[in-house]
Protein backbone atom coordinates (compact mmCIF):
# COMPACT_ATOMS: atom_id res chain seq x y z
CA UNK A 1 0.00 0.00 0.00
CA UNK A 2 1.62 3.43 -0.58
CA UNK A 3 1.84 6.18 1.75
CA UNK A 4 -0.41 9.18 1.99
CA UNK A 5 1.49 11.68 -0.32
CA UNK A 6 2.90 9.36 -2.41
CA UNK A 7 2.28 8.95 -6.39
CA UNK A 8 2.35 6.70 -9.19
CA UNK A 9 2.63 7.45 -12.98
CA UNK A 10 1.95 5.77 -15.46
CA UNK A 11 4.67 6.63 -18.35
CA UNK A 12 4.37 4.63 -21.01
CA UNK A 13 1.14 2.77 -22.02
CA UNK A 14 0.05 -0.09 -25.04
CA UNK A 15 -3.47 -0.52 -25.66
CA UNK A 16 -5.44 -2.87 -27.62
CA UNK A 17 -8.60 -2.06 -29.11
CA UNK A 18 -10.82 -5.19 -29.08
CA UNK A 19 -14.72 -4.92 -30.45
CA UNK A 20 -16.91 -7.97 -32.34
CA UNK A 21 -17.83 -6.77 -35.39
CA UNK A 22 -21.12 -7.53 -37.60
CA UNK A 23 -20.44 -9.29 -40.68
CA UNK A 24 -21.24 -12.01 -43.22
CA UNK A 25 -18.87 -15.08 -41.42
CA UNK A 26 -20.18 -17.73 -43.94
CA UNK A 27 -19.52 -15.51 -46.77
CA UNK A 28 -15.75 -14.46 -45.53
CA UNK A 29 -15.28 -18.27 -44.81
CA UNK A 30 -15.85 -19.61 -48.21
CA UNK A 31 -13.84 -16.83 -49.65
CA UNK A 32 -10.48 -17.59 -47.43
CA UNK A 33 -10.66 -21.43 -48.22
CA UNK A 34 -11.19 -20.65 -51.90
CA UNK A 35 -8.28 -18.27 -51.57
CA UNK A 36 -6.30 -21.07 -50.63
CA UNK A 37 -7.10 -23.12 -53.64
CA UNK A 38 -5.47 -20.86 -56.04
CA UNK A 39 -2.91 -19.12 -53.87
CA UNK A 40 0.55 -21.28 -52.17
CA UNK A 41 0.42 -19.05 -49.79
CA UNK A 42 4.21 -17.55 -48.29
CA UNK A 43 6.08 -17.65 -45.09
CA UNK A 44 6.64 -14.69 -43.37
CA UNK A 45 6.51 -15.39 -39.09
CA UNK A 46 4.68 -17.92 -39.67
CA UNK A 47 6.41 -20.95 -38.70
CA UNK A 48 3.88 -23.41 -39.96
CA UNK A 49 0.61 -23.15 -41.80
CA UNK A 50 -0.63 -21.29 -44.61
CA UNK A 51 -0.77 -17.57 -45.13
CA UNK A 52 -2.06 -16.14 -48.38
CA UNK A 53 -0.23 -13.45 -50.13
CA UNK A 54 -1.21 -9.83 -50.15
CA UNK A 55 -5.17 -9.13 -51.27
CA UNK A 56 -5.76 -7.17 -54.17
CA UNK A 57 -7.46 -4.16 -52.09
CA UNK A 58 -8.83 -2.77 -55.25
CA UNK A 59 -10.53 -5.96 -56.26
CA UNK A 60 -12.03 -7.63 -53.08
CA UNK A 61 -15.58 -9.26 -52.73
CA UNK A 62 -18.12 -7.14 -51.36
CA UNK A 63 -18.65 -9.41 -48.04
CA UNK A 64 -14.58 -8.58 -47.56
CA UNK A 65 -14.72 -4.88 -49.17
CA UNK A 66 -17.59 -4.83 -45.96
CA UNK A 67 -15.05 -5.72 -43.33
CA UNK A 68 -12.05 -3.73 -44.96
CA UNK A 69 -14.46 -0.39 -44.13
CA UNK A 70 -15.15 -1.52 -40.74
CA UNK A 71 -12.21 -1.94 -40.19
CA UNK A 72 -11.04 1.06 -41.25
CA UNK A 73 -13.71 3.07 -38.99
CA UNK A 74 -12.50 1.18 -35.98
CA UNK A 75 -9.18 1.81 -36.56
CA UNK A 76 -10.19 5.50 -37.06
CA UNK A 77 -11.97 5.53 -33.49
CA UNK A 78 -8.75 3.71 -32.18
CA UNK A 79 -6.28 6.16 -33.66
CA UNK A 80 -8.08 9.91 -32.63
CA UNK A 81 -8.59 7.97 -28.54
CA UNK A 82 -4.42 7.35 -29.31
CA UNK A 83 -4.03 11.18 -30.70
CA UNK A 84 -3.19 10.14 -34.42
CA UNK A 85 -3.37 13.20 -36.02
CA UNK A 86 -4.48 11.75 -39.79
CA UNK A 87 -7.08 9.62 -41.23
CA UNK A 88 -6.03 5.65 -41.25
CA UNK A 89 -6.39 3.29 -44.73
CA UNK A 90 -5.54 -0.07 -44.74
CA UNK A 91 -1.81 -0.77 -46.73
CA UNK A 92 -2.28 -4.58 -46.74
CA UNK A 93 -4.43 -7.38 -45.45
CA UNK A 94 -4.00 -11.15 -46.09
CA UNK A 95 -5.31 -14.49 -44.97
CA UNK A 96 -4.24 -17.09 -42.41
CA UNK A 97 -5.09 -20.54 -42.17
CA UNK A 98 -3.63 -22.63 -38.67
CA UNK A 99 -4.22 -26.03 -38.30
CA UNK A 100 -3.05 -28.12 -35.18
CA UNK A 101 0.14 -27.32 -33.82
CA UNK A 102 0.53 -24.41 -36.20
CA UNK A 103 1.44 -21.27 -34.80
CA UNK A 104 3.70 -17.44 -35.68
CA UNK A 105 6.77 -16.50 -34.09
CA UNK A 106 7.39 -13.17 -32.17
CA UNK A 107 7.36 -10.06 -34.53
CA UNK A 108 6.46 -6.51 -35.47
CA UNK A 109 5.17 -5.57 -38.51
CA UNK A 110 7.52 -2.26 -39.32
CA UNK A 111 6.02 0.94 -40.88
CA UNK A 112 2.68 0.52 -39.83
CA UNK A 113 0.94 2.79 -37.83
CA UNK A 114 -1.85 -0.05 -36.21
CA UNK A 115 -1.75 -3.81 -37.14
CA UNK A 116 -4.49 -6.35 -36.35
CA UNK A 117 -6.50 -9.66 -37.20
CA UNK A 118 -10.01 -10.37 -37.61
CA UNK A 119 -10.90 -13.39 -36.25
CA UNK A 120 -13.06 -15.45 -38.75
CA UNK A 121 -13.02 -19.09 -37.19
CA UNK A 122 -11.53 -19.90 -33.93
CA UNK A 123 -12.06 -21.50 -30.06
CA UNK A 124 -10.88 -21.22 -27.03
CA UNK A 125 -8.01 -23.30 -27.41
CA UNK A 126 -6.84 -22.17 -31.44
CA UNK A 127 -4.21 -20.30 -29.85
CA UNK A 128 -4.05 -16.17 -28.25
CA UNK A 129 -2.20 -14.11 -29.87
CA UNK A 130 0.15 -12.91 -27.29
CA UNK A 131 1.89 -9.65 -26.77
CA UNK A 132 5.18 -9.41 -25.67
CA UNK A 133 6.52 -6.49 -23.22
CA UNK A 134 9.39 -4.73 -25.04
CA UNK A 135 11.58 -4.61 -22.26
CA UNK A 136 10.87 -8.46 -21.96
CA UNK A 137 14.18 -10.10 -21.87
CA UNK A 138 15.83 -7.65 -19.26
CA UNK A 139 12.56 -8.45 -16.95
CA UNK A 140 13.02 -12.06 -17.48
CA UNK A 141 16.52 -11.55 -16.19
CA UNK A 142 16.05 -9.44 -13.34
CA UNK A 143 12.47 -9.26 -12.31
CA UNK A 144 10.44 -12.33 -13.58
CA UNK A 145 11.03 -14.25 -10.20
CA UNK A 146 10.22 -11.36 -7.98
CA UNK A 147 6.32 -10.99 -8.98
CA UNK A 148 3.77 -12.03 -6.50
CA UNK A 149 0.66 -11.23 -8.67
CA UNK A 150 0.96 -10.78 -12.25
CA UNK A 151 -0.96 -8.06 -13.88
CA UNK A 152 -0.41 -5.45 -16.71
CA UNK A 153 1.83 -3.50 -15.22
CA UNK A 154 4.58 -6.22 -14.59
CA UNK A 155 4.35 -9.24 -16.62
CA UNK A 156 6.39 -10.53 -19.70
CA UNK A 157 3.40 -11.29 -21.91
CA UNK A 158 -0.16 -10.60 -22.18
CA UNK A 159 -2.34 -12.69 -24.39
CA UNK A 160 -5.42 -12.12 -26.07
CA UNK A 161 -8.36 -14.81 -26.43
CA UNK A 162 -9.91 -14.59 -29.80
CA UNK A 163 -13.44 -15.33 -30.51
CA UNK A 164 -15.25 -15.61 -33.39
CA UNK A 165 -16.19 -11.95 -35.07
CA UNK A 166 -13.02 -10.30 -33.42
CA UNK A 167 -11.71 -7.68 -34.35
CA UNK A 168 -8.11 -7.18 -32.71
CA UNK A 169 -6.24 -3.70 -33.33
CA UNK A 170 -2.47 -2.87 -31.93
CA UNK A 171 0.22 -0.41 -32.57
CA UNK A 172 2.57 -2.15 -35.45
CA UNK A 173 5.79 -1.69 -33.25
CA UNK A 174 4.27 -3.85 -30.15
CA UNK A 175 6.35 -7.37 -30.54
CA UNK A 176 3.57 -10.22 -31.09
CA UNK A 177 3.20 -13.75 -31.53
CA UNK A 178 0.28 -16.63 -31.98
CA UNK A 179 0.62 -19.54 -30.04
CA UNK A 180 -0.54 -23.12 -31.82
CA UNK A 181 -3.62 -23.96 -32.66
CA UNK A 182 -4.37 -26.86 -30.28
CA UNK A 183 -7.57 -27.85 -31.82
CA UNK A 184 -7.39 -30.97 -33.81
CA UNK A 185 -10.66 -30.61 -36.02
CA UNK A 186 -11.05 -27.08 -36.45
CA UNK A 187 -8.51 -24.60 -38.63
CA UNK A 188 -8.55 -21.65 -36.87
CA UNK A 189 -8.71 -18.68 -39.52
CA UNK A 190 -8.31 -15.02 -39.55
CA UNK A 191 -7.57 -12.21 -41.48
CA UNK A 192 -4.98 -9.97 -40.73
CA UNK A 193 -3.92 -6.39 -41.65
CA UNK A 194 -1.74 -3.21 -41.42
CA UNK A 195 -3.01 0.40 -41.48
CA UNK A 196 -0.91 3.62 -42.66
CA UNK A 197 -1.44 6.94 -42.39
Amino acid sequence: MLKLGSNVSDIFKYQIYQTILNVDIDKIKKFCFSLKKKDKGRRLSNLTGWQSQDLNLSDLPVCIKKLKELIESRANEYGKDMHINKPLTLSNMWVNINEYKDSNAPHIHSHSVFSGSFYVDVTEDSGGLKFWNPAHELMEYAFNNNILKYEQRNCLTWTVIPMHSMLVLFPGYIKHSVEPNMNKKLKRLSISFNLIT
